[in-house]
């Protein structure tokens, strides 16, 4: 059902840029590239040795979490195994556990916003030169469209077929909507 869903809208989207393709290019001059994105990464020698770097970069924040883990994982089965406790003191040192626990989750959320900055920041670079090599291919063969097959999306257009401006101003033209209901009082 979603692949018709899909084909539907494909359909859809390509009779409404084909409604404003100049005449010349319904002729038989409309041209669309496909692109293997996966493969191109695959492909460069830049995109290995900055994943390389990466996981040397990552390999660092696991090993911490790791090493996090099972500190914490200790605490808890000494804490379980030591039934001399007082009540107040097992107390207080689950307490003191929680709070650890606490500090080792806000630590795991660190470093796994470091982790996905680090990858936009290796990544950004290479995906700016596979952007700028898709453009250029699209310019120079005289493509319309670039689709990305391993995406199953448009990367590259030709502006020529970019109708936002008349999308714009067909909705600005429509009638305003009505106003949602209000929503009730409690």
């Amino acid at each position: 059902m979603r692949r018709i869903l899909e084909f539907g809208f494909l359909g859809a989207a390509m009779a409404l840029v084909l409604g404003t393709v100049p005449a010349s290019a319904q002729q038989g001059q409309f041209r669309i590239g496909v692109v293997n994105t996966q493969r191109v990464l695959s492909e460069l020698p830049s995109v290995s040795a900055a994943q390389r770097s990466l996981e040397s970069e990552l390999g660092r924040y696991r090993t911490e979490v790791d090493t996090l883990e099972r500190s914490l994982q200790r605490r808890q089965e000494a804490l379980q195994a030591n039934t001399a406790l007082s009540p107040a003191a097992r107390t207080q040192q689950q307490q003191a556990l929680q709070q650890s626990v606490a500090a080792y989750q806000q630590r795991v959320a660190q470093l796994n916003q470091l982790a996905e900055q680090r990858q936009q920041a290796v990544v950004a670079p290479v995906m700016r030169q596979v952007t700028e090599a898709i453009e250029r291919v699209r310019r120079e063969q005289g493509f319309a469209m670039i689709w990305d097959a391993a995406a199953n999306f448009v990367v590259a257009v030709d502006p020529a077929f970019d109708i936002t401006d008349r999308v714009i101003a067909v909705v600005r033209a429509l009638p305003a909507p009505a106003a949602a209901p209000a929503a009730p009082r409690p």
